[in-house]
């Protein structure tokens, strides 16, 4: 809980902007340099996926309470990264994840379909409160036809449609899902919608790429009993496939919009329309694999937003490149937003957490894209990758405000009236209050509210504009302000206006301001003209009384010019710590403390200089083709007292056949390293203050063995069998080029991976012998091939100890 916990030890802690009865974590933000200011309006949606608990509830079994709280943990994560909506999966398996009239409770929410929570609660109410508090939209996410993703692994209630409708179900496998080609059957999904719609107060109805069912199930002739009596016309039982999808796509609009026309309809469909649509584009696609036609869905205006499941990288065959752009050509009017795969990120085939910010950057610089949706939320919740600590510090580093959808209603609410800043003795802090305002003209009010600061009294129409002045979006009318630093030494002006159901802005009212000065730190630690600093050390200033954060920075010189910087922190601690900085390097430092009311001047500047040393530079072997098989290797000292010697046979992706630590700046291998193999080499070295990089790479060749006179030259490449074999530790491998070559050698285990590289570099016509060191790896059957010309050769061996 918050209260209690402010005033001496919560100004320690970062605020978030809105003050709940929940656990918000204390987070230091880390801003990007240069980066790009995002924009004030954009969708910034996660996926809460409850089918199989992927992620929430935990497991089906724990209490109402702990599913309550882990969705309260949840919610606080996502609000902390910028996430503006939330799409909260209520409907996997034609149950429920609230209290339906239709259908029962869903197995993966109390471990037994058709069975309440107990005590009881409804989770859809419950998250729709929730979020709202947050200022966040709330989309309620149904499966339309998937009635069980495997048949039997538990028991259906008998309010089961398929219990009560068994002729409505089609199985293929294990998989069951309700027929689309049966008016009955969109007559029930639709009235399941109308009832969520009708009954509780969601922002938006989304459903996914669940319609047909994919590969293995794909359906082929399970419906052309149905195709023959119920055709509309059709020849082609594919289009009156999707035919059938679009009819339901179109009842289920029109009763969304009779019953509450705010209420937004959004599909995500699989990220490609069509194979090779556009160009250059390879995959399983909605159109003829899940019969499913999301471009007739926009060209007809029978959905709101669409989100395509962008699950990729930049390049190859389903290139975000291609994609996006393709996707947002289609809208016709509608919003695009893309789905997002931060479930990815650290896959060798997706990359880093960078990737999605530069799919977010991309989709910015796209006047058709309105936003993204991540899948999935518990991996932001997780930091998976650090997304959490990217989106919070730079991506989504200001709040967003929902696009509006023009063709919905265009009315503003009213102004909120009499905005005030209001002082609690208890925690010390101020927040700010305001009325919330009257019906507008069409009879909407305040659903959300956007809280600015300015640092004047007076403002533009472009100051509305920019998200810079953007501090807080929530969904009550009060906020208690941060102390974030975006430019030391003003004083800060507050306004807020109010945002509708479609997320119309109202004008601002009356500005305040707060009275909390705050000072600058006083810096402790490095002295100034610290001559060593460590490279594992922090920066440290005084605590400053008022203050709720402090912004630091560091820089090559002490004008602090953009192209100098090196780090830019806001965080609420008075220590931290700076990588990335360099050896034997001056840096100049400044810090600033934020409190409710202002930001106070910079300190005074000071300087350092790191103590670590250079990296050493190789002296020999360097460029080497006939290194004796125990070199002796040789670097400069570098200010080094100790240092640190690799070397691996042909890249640092192969085995490392030596790496040791020596006091001197030569060392001679204690053993033979195999004859021929091409070799790289590197040393970094070490102080009382830290270690170095590594030096650059240098290569060299031991001494490799020619078997024959000159002159007697093989007539062929040839790879012979290893000696002795059975082998241990070592053996021999024999091979000959007729002509000047590079030769390729290469052992594999049986899996197919490599082990070692004997050999990689030019040869001159010969008979040669290379040996292969066991010592490191198990006993067991190996494989060696040879590629030299256009000729590749292999053979197997046996390593037994």
């Amino acid at each position: 809980m918050l209260e209690g916990c402010f005033l001496r030890t919560c100004l320690r802690f970062v605020l978030f902007p809105i003050l709940l009865s929940h656990h918000f974590s204390a987070a230091q933000s880390i801003f990007s340099l240069q980066a790009v200011q995002p924009p004030k309006r954009e969708f910034r949606g996660a996926w809460i996926a409850t089918v199989v608990n992927l992620d929430w509830p935990s497991s089906p079994f724990v209490s109402p309470q702990q599913q309550r709280n882990e969705l309260v943990n949840l919610l606080d994560a996502l609000y902390a990264t910028g996430i503006n909506a939330v799409v909260f999966q209520i409907r996997p398996e034609c149950d429920a994840f609230y209290n339906s009239p239709y259908e029962p409770w869903s197995y993966w929410l109390t471990g037994s379909q058709g069975t309440a929570p107990n005590p009881f609660y409804d989770p859809l109410q419950f998250v729709i409160e929730e979020a709202h508090k947050r200022g966040m939209e709330l989309h309620a996410w149904f499966n339309p036809y998937r009635a069980e993703r495997s048949v039997g692994s538990y028991p259906l209630d008998p309010k089961h449609v398929t219990i009560q409708n068994p002729s409505w179900a089609i199985r293929i496998g294990t998989y069951k899902f309700l027929n689309p080609g049966l008016q009955e059957v969109r007559d029930h999904v639709s009235k399941i919608v109308a009832d969520v719609v009708r009954r509780y107060d969601v922002d938006g109805v989304h459903m996914d790429d669940y319609f047909y069912p994919y590969p293995p199930n794909q359906i082929s002739w399970q419906d052309t009993a149905t195709f023959r009596l119920y055709s509309r016309g059709f020849t082609d039982i594919g289009d009156w496939r999707r035919d059938n999808v679009n009819l339901l796509l179109r009842q289920i609009y029109d009763s969304v919009r009779a019953i509450r026309p705010t209420v937004k309809f959004g599909m995500s469909p699989a990220g490609i329309w069509k194979n090779g649509v556009p160009p250059g584009t390879l995959g399983q696609d909605n159109y003829s694999v899940i019969y499913c036609d999301a471009v007739a869905w926009l060209q007809g205006q029978y959905i709101d937003y669409i989100a395509p499941q962008l699950y990729w990288p930049f390049g190859g065959g389903q290139d975000y490149a291609l994609l996006q752009p393709w996707w947002g050509s289609q809208r016709n009017g509608r919003h695009v937003y893309t789905g997002n795969a931060v479930y990815r990120i650290g896959e060798s085939t997706f990359g880093p957490a960078t990737e999605i910010a530069n799919q977010v950057d991309f989709n910015r610089r796209n006047p058709d894209i309105h936003g993204s949706i991540f899948f999935r939320a518990n991996n932001i919740r997780d930091n998976r990758g650090g997304i959490a600590d990217l989106l919070e510090s730079e991506t989504y580093r200001t709040p967003a405000i929902i696009p509006v959808m023009d063709w919905k209603e265009t009315v503003p609410p009213n102004t909120p009236q009499n905005l005030r800043a209001e002082f609690n003795p208890a925690s010390g802090l101020y927040t700010l209050r305001w009325d919330s305002p009257s019906a507008a003209s069409d009879g909407d009010t305040a659903s959300r509210y956007i809280v600015y600061r300015f640092t004047s009294s007076t403002y533009q129409s472009s100051d509305l504009e920019n998200s810079r002045h953007l501090i807080g979006l929530v969904g009550q009318p009060s906020l208690t302000p941060s102390g974030r630093i975006d430019t030391p030494g003003v004083h800060y002006y507050f306004a807020v206006a109010a945002l509708d159901r479609n997320n119309n802005e109202s004008p601002i009212g009356n500005l305040v301001s707060i009275s909390v000065p705050v000072a600058a730190p006083v810096q402790i630690y490095p002295v100034n003209g610290e001559p060593n600093y460590p490279q594992d050390g922090s920066l440290r200033w005084s605590f400053v009384a008022s203050a709720l954060q402090y912004r630091l920075e560091v820089a090559r010189d002490s004008a602090f010019g953009a192209a100098s910087l090196v780090a830019v922190k806001s965080l609420a601690e008075t220590t931290a710590a700076v990588g990335g900085l360099s050896a034997q390097q001056t840096y100049y430092w400044r810090v600033a403390a934020g409190s409710q009311g202002e930001a106070g001047p910079f300190s005074p500047t000071r300087s350092f200089r790191t103590g670590w040393p250079l990296p050493p530079t190789p002296l020999a072997p360097v460029n080497v083709a006939n290194a004796p098989l125990r070199p002796t290797f040789i670097w400069s000292k570098s200010g080094g007292t100790s240092f640190r010697v690799r070397v691996a046979a042909v890249s640092w992706t192969g085995a490392t056949v030596l790496d040791t630590i020596v006091a001197d700046t030569d060392f001679t291998s204690g053993r033979d390293l195999p004859a021929g193999p091409a070799y790289i080499w590197r040393v970094s070295a070490s102080n009382a203050y830290g270690s170095s990089d590594w030096s650059v790479d240098a290569r060299f060749r031991t001494v490799l063995t020619l078997v024959q006179e000159p002159g007697s030259l093989p007539t062929e490449y040839s790879l012979s069998q290893n000696y002795p074999n059975p082998f241990n530790p070592t053996t021999t491998i024999q091979f000959g080029v007729p002509v000047s070559s590079n030769v390729r050698i290469v052992v594999y285990n049986v899996l197919g991976q490599v082990v070692s590289v004997l050999m990689d570099d030019f040869v001159e016509a010969g008979t040669y012998k290379v040996v292969f060191d066991g010592s490191n790896h198990a006993s067991g059957m190996y494989f060696y091939r040879m590629t030299a010309g256009n000729t590749v050769l292999r053979n197997k061996m046996l390593l037994l100890k």
